[in-house]
C-alpha cells in the first residue's frame, strides 16, 4: 500500500526498461495491489517478467465477500501469489491452517505460492528458529499434492515493524535454509525476505542456498530497483 495504480505502473515500466537488451535475466515477479494488477499486466505484456498477487483466497467462488479467487488471478495474468505474509498474519489473524488452504487452492489454479514463514524475536533468542519455521512449512504444505512452491524466510525480529529492523546475517541462513529445503523438497524456491534493500541484496543472493529475495518497502524506491536487479544478475547460481 505504498503506491497507487499509477505508481505501480511506473515501477513496472522501470523494471521493464532495466531488463531490455539483457540476455540473461533472473526470474522477476512483480506483485502489485489487486487494483493495479490489470494495468501492470498491460505494461508487462509478453515480457519475461512475471505477475503475482499479494494474497489469494482459498475458494474460487461463493459467498466470500472481499475474497480474491485464485482462478480469477490466474485469468488476470498472475503466475504467483504471496501467501501468509507476516503483515497479514499480524493484522488479520491469518493462521497456518488458513495458509495451508490458500496454498492448496493456489496450486490447483495454476499459481505458484510464495509462502512466508518466520519466527518472533523471542523464538529467535531462544534458539527455536528451525523448530518454528519447519513447523510452519510442514503445515502450509500439508495438503500439497503437486506443483512448484516458494518458501520465504521472513524473520519477524529483522523487520522494523516488529523488531530492530536489522536483517539476519547471510552466513546464518545456511542452516535455516537447509531445514526449509528438507521440509519443502528439493524443487522448492527459497527466498529471504527480512529487510532486503539495494545495499544488502547481493550479500544474500551470493549465498548458494538462497534462490532469491522478497522485497518490501525498498521495492517501491526506484533508485534501489536497479541495484537489487543487478545484484540478482550478479549471483551466478540464480
Amino acid at each position: 500500500m505504498y503506491v497507487d495504480t499509477r505508481g505501480a505502473v511506473a515501477l513496472a515500466r522501470e523494471v521493464l526498461r532495466w531488463t531490455r537488451g539483457k540476455e540473461k535475466l533472473p526470474e522477476i515477479v512483480l506483485c502489485p495491489s489487486f487494483l493495479a494488477i490489470p494495468e501492470v499486466q498491460k505494461v508487462l505484456g509478453h515480457s519475461r517478467i512475471h505477475l503475482g498477487a499479494q494474497d489469494v483466497f482459498w475458494e474460487n467462488d461463493g459467498p466470500h465477500t472481499g475474497g480474491i479467487s485464485p482462478q480469477a488471478l490466474h485469468a488476470a495474468g498472475c503466475a504467483f501469489a504471496i501467501i501468509g505474509h507476516s503483515e497479514r498474519r499480524r493484522e488479520l489473524g491469518e493462521t497456518d491452517v488458513m495458509v495451508a488452504k490458500k496454498v492448496s487452492a493456489a496450486l490447483a489454479a495454476g499459481l505458484t505460492p510464495l509462502v512466508c514463514v518466520g519466527e518472533t524475536k523471542e523464538a529467535h533468542e531462544a534458539g527455536e528458529t528451525l523448530l518454528v519455521v519447519r513447523a510452519q512449512v510442514r503445515q502450509a504444505l500439508a495438503g500439497r499434492a503437486h506443483g512448484r512452491v516458494g518458501i520465504v524466510y521472513e524473520p519477524l525480529w529483522a523487520i522494523s515493524l516488529y523488531g530492530k529492523g536489522e536483517p539476519e546475517s547471510p552466513e546464518a541462513l545456511r542452516e535455516i535454509f537447509g531445514g526449509l529445503k528438507e521440509e519443502a523438497g528439493e524443487d522448492a524456491i527459497l527466498l529471504y525476505g527480512g529487510s532486503v534493500d539495494g545495499a544488502n541484496a547481493y550479500s544474500y543472493l551470493r549465498e548458494d542456498v538462497v534462490d532469491g529475495v522478497l522485497v518490501g518497502y525498498a521495492s517501491v524506491k526506484t533508485h534501489q530497483l536497479g541495484d537489487m536487479l543487478a545484484a540478482t544478475c550478479k549471483a551466478s547460481h540464480i
